[in-house]
C-alpha cells in the first residue's frame, strides 16, 4: 500500500519467489523501495518471504514474534529435514475425481512444489519491531492503523485498517470463498474479534485467502464458525459428524478438505478429546 512517502507490504507469502514478485510489483507501482512489512501472524504462508525485504522494517505483535522464533523456526527445520512428499501428492491428484477437491489439490501441489524448491536457501527473518495493541503509520496519502484484538485464527492475529477508506487487510481472521482453518485458533475468541471488527463498519476487505469483498464478509465468517460449532455440538458421534457435507452457502469454497478438519477439531474441543 502506498502511504505517500512510504510503501507498506502486508504479509510476504509462502516463498521468497512469491515475495520477490510482490516486491517487484510494489516497486513498479510506487517507484520506490518497500519501507515497511507487516507479519499478521506466525503461519509460514504469511512470513516465509520475509528475507526478500532486506531493506524494510518488519512489524508484528509481541506474541507473533515469540511464536515465529519458536514454532516458526521449528517448522522450518522440520520442513527442511522432511520436505513435502510431492510424489504422493501428485498420485493423489491423478486419482481425484471430484472437480472441487481436484482444483484445491492442484493449487496445493503447486504451492508445495514451490516451497520445496525454496527450502535449501530459505531463512526465517524475524520482525524488527513489535507492538502490543495498536500502531499507526501516518503518510501524506493515507494513514494505516495496525491493530490486534487477540488470537482468532492463530494465537495472535493482526490486521491493517485504513479508516479513511473503511478498508482493512484482515489476514486470516476473515477469508472469502475459502474455508478458514480453525485448528491453531480459538473459535470463541474468533467470534468475539469478528464482532469488534464488524463495529468498524468496513466497506472493503482484503482477506488472507480468497477474493476481495465487502464488509459483509465479516458476518459470513462469523456465521460459518457458529454453524460448525452447532453441528459439532449436535453430532451423536465423530463419524456421523464427518459424514455431513458442507452447507450450500460454503459448498463451493476453496480449501474444501478444511471443512471436515474444522469439524474434527471442534468435536474434539467440545468433548475435551
Amino acid at each position: 500500500m502506498d502511504l505517500g512517502e512510504q510503501t507498506l507490504i502486508f504479509d510476504t507469502f509462502n516463498t521468497p519467489q512469491a515475495a520477490l514478485s510482490l516486491r517487484s510489483a510494489a516497486e513498479q507501482l510506487t517507484g520506490r523501495k518497500v519501507t515497511y512489512v507487516i507479519n499478521s501472524h506466525h503461519h509460514s504462508d504469511h512470513i516465509w518471504g520475509n528475507q526478500v525485504f532486506e531493506d524494510a522494517t518488519i512489524f508484528a505483535t509481541d506474541s507473533t514474534f515469540d511464536l515465529m522464533r519458536t514454532k516458526g523456526v521449528a517448522r522450518l527445520e522440520r520442513m527442511r529435514s522432511q520436505p513435502m512428499p510431492l510424489e504422493k501428492l501428485e498420485e493423489a491428484l491423478e486419482q481425484e475425481q471430484d472437480p472441487v477437491q481436484r482444483k484445491d489439490l492442484e493449487l496445493y501441489v503447486d504451492e508445495m512444489r514451490q516451497v520445496n524448491m525454496a527450502l535449501p536457501n530459505l531463512t526465517l527473518r524475524l520482525p524488527d519491531v513489535t507492538f502490543e495493541r495498536r500502531l499507526a503509520f501516518a503518510g501524506s496519502k493515507r494513514t494505516a492503523v495496525l491493530l490486534t484484538f487477540g488470537g482468532a485464527h492463530s494465537p495472535s492475529d493482526a490486521f491493517l485498517y485504513f479508516p479513511e477508506e473503511a478498508l482493512a487487510f484482515m489476514s486470516d481472521i476473515v477469508q472469502i470463498g475459502f474455508h478458514p482453518s480453525m485448528g491453531d485458533g480459538n473459535p470463541d475468541e474468533w467470534l468475539r474479534i469478528l464482532a469488534k471488527v464488524e463495529a468498524l463498519q468496513l466497506s472493503t476487505i482484503v482477506p488472507g485467502h480468497g477474493v476481495i469483498g465487502t464488509g459483509e464478509a465479516v458476518g459470513i465468517m462469523g456465521q460459518y464458525i457458529q454453524l460448525l460449532q452447532q453441528m459439532a455440538y449436535a453430532a451423536p458421534s465423530l463419524d456421523e459428524l464427518l459424514a455431513i457435507d458442507a452447507p450450500a452457502f460454503c459448498a463451493s469454497w476453496q480449501a474444501s478438505p478444511v471443512f471436515k478438519e474444522n469439524l474434527h477439531f471442534l468435536y474434539n474441543r467440545i468433548h475435551n478429546l
